[in-house]
């Protein structure tokens, strides 16, 4: 159920609005799910240690493309449910993705120690960040704000005070990756590899204000549009290495991710009389702003053993810096206190990840599990997800199936100059996905 964070507010109020509209844009831009080849997905993203899967490689750690002993090709689609709810509010959507296109080529070399090398290249959709969200009015809460209009061609602006009386905020966007790694593979005992990573962002939001002008005694709602556009760039490193036949065991690194973002911004305001007539409409304006934001780089540690070539279990530890967001040529705030802000409200995040295979000849069964923590400081809002999924080779070409699904809640700001609102809501994510591979 949806409900207001309480406790954190007047942190925000002291802290001033502005400060965590950049932070929900941060976090929005760091968020990952589980997303690349269905064999991936549906062993919980869990597959640092075992490697030979392009997902792995793209997502977990570049030395996994090594592993394999053949090149190989997938493309991904499938699709996205998304469902939000609370006591007076529910809202879903469905979406058709085209998810991931990878290759792994494998290029042996048998007369060296060093007897393979892998070329992996691929592109991801990492998340989507569509979510509708609707509060509640707060009772008796009143606020010294502006109302803006234009007069005469000439923008103008009288501060009075105001009732918060609820908003709702539609929100759509994505982030993809595009990723090339390099691997070697050392005796078969050793694998090490490197990675280049590209971003890209797009974000719209569409937020309605209710609020009631008290001075004048009249409706006054504002509505503002949110387009914004990022690119981004990281590094990535990763070994693995095989302890035994059976035991695995892997370490990668992801820098943090350097981004540009570009954002335009337009607001537009009403004026309602008593009785519900319209008293005017005006422009309140628009700017466009663009500015720098590095966010959190991963350090994952995993581990994998492999039984008689018919089982395979893996699980990772994922470490994120989020105290480490920081900003950089912010056009209307400082820097450093937006910086001190975002190190004042995040916390880093552990994530844990456990995934299986069972293969019984051709056909192939698999199983995994995430535990996901939120970013904020003090606030109980982390996510599990569930997934299982089937594969079956058919020689060359082969044909992967997953099904995961995300339960719990998630914490989102909500940026308007009335009150500088936490909101927890509860989501429900379901994703269905297919994989055909070739290999060759």
């Amino acid at each position: 159920m949806m409900k207001k964070i309480i406790i954190p507010v007047f942190t925000l109020m002291a802290l001033g609005v502005s400060a965590q509209t950049y932070i929900d844009d941060a976090l929005d831009l760091s968020n990952e799910t589980i997303e690349g080849t269905a064999r991936y997905r549906a062993m919980g993203g869990a597959m640092g240690a075992l490697g030979s899967d392009i997902g792995a490689a793209i997502n977990s750690n570049p030395a996994a493309g090594a592993v394999a002993v053949r090149s190989d090709a997938t493309a991904t689609l499938g699709v996205n449910t998304s469902k939000w709810e609370d006591g007076n509010f529910s809202d879903s959507k469905s979406k058709f993705l085209f998810n991931e296109i990878g290759a792994n080529l494998i290029f042996d070399n048998e007369e060296s120690d060093w007897k393979r090398f892998a070329l992996t290249f691929g592109y991801n959709r990492l998340n989507l960040k569509d979510r509708d969200i609707q509060v509640a009015p707060l009772a008796d809460y009143t606020y010294e704000d502006v109302y803006q209009y234009t007069e005469n061609g000439t923008q103008k602006q009288y501060t009075g005070l105001f009732t918060y009386d609820g908003e709702t905020a539609y929100i759509d966007g994505y982030t993809d990756k595009v990723a090339l790694n390099f691997s070697g593979n050392y005796k078969d005992r050793l694998f090490i590899g490197a990675g280049l990573n590209f971003y890209g962002s797009e974000k719209q939001m569409d937020q309605t204000i209710d609020r009631t002008n008290k001075s004048e005694v009249m409706f006054n709602p504002y509505n503002n549009l949110q387009d914004q556009t990022a690119t981004g760039f990281s590094l990535a490193v990763g070994v693995i290495g095989k302890i035994s036949e059976e035991v695995r065991v892997g370490v990668s690194y992801q820098s943090p991710i350097w981004w540009n973002v570009e954002e335009e911004f337009y607001r537009y305001e009403w004026l309602f009389n008593a009785d519900g007539s319209k008293n005017q409409g005006n422009d309140a304006g628009g700017y466009f702003e663009q500015y720098d934001v590095r966010t959190p780089g991963k350090l994952t540690g995993s581990i994998g053993v492999v039984l008689a070539k018919n089982l395979a279990l893996n699980g990772d530890v994922i470490f994120k810096d989020y105290k480490n967001v920081n900003f950089d040529n912010l056009p209307s705030y400082d820097d450093a206190t937006q910086n001190d802000n975002a190190e004042a409200l995040l916390r880093n995040t552990m994530e844990y990840r456990i995934g299986g295979e069972y293969r019984i000849e051709e056909f192939k069964l698999r199983a995994g599990y995430r535990y996901k923590e939120n970013p904020y400081k003090d606030l109980d809002t982390n996510t599990s997800t569930y997934s299982v999924g089937a594969g079956y080779n058919f020689g060359n070409f082969y044909l992967d199936a997953s099904y995961d699904y995300t339960d719990g809640s998630n914490v989102y700001y909500l940026s308007n100059r009335a009150v500088p609102l936490l909101v927890k809501h509860d989501i429900e994510n379901s994703n269905v996905m297919v994989t055909l591979g070739y290999k060759f």
